[in-house]
């Protein structure tokens, strides 16, 4: 198991990002970049990964791809478990329209 630190990738993680390469899901999903990591280097490597793959990137606060990014006008605290996940889904508060779209969509 990865202490969340380290650059290894967990099987949670890895099985995420299959999913998201192989097509099996539409867009990479987290509630923010420090549920990916806390370690700054292996959250870049995964947006790294994702890009190359002309993948999008979609937390709380974001819409990211490779020709566009959207921010939350202001941006909302970061979640600590999934209940607060769940609430910062909803809260549609300066959510620009492509995010605020694919967080309707997970409602």
């Amino acid at each position: 198991m990865c202490d969340g630190y380290t650059l290894e990738f967990d099987e949670a993680l890895k099985q995420a990002l299959g999913e998201v390469l192989a097509g099996k899901i539409d867009v990479f999903f987290s509630g923010c970049f420090k549920m990916i990591s806390r370690n700054f280097e292996k959250v870049m490597h995964v947006l790294e990964i994702l890009l190359e793959h002309d993948k999008e990137i979609i937390t709380v606060n974001y819409y990211i791809s490779n020709d566009y990014l959207e921010k939350r006008k202001h941006l909302i605290r970061a979640a600590h478990n999934i209940r607060d996940v769940v609430h910062n889904i909803q809260n549609l508060n300066g959510v620009p329209p492509r995010l605020r779209k694919h967080l309707e969509d997970m409602m």
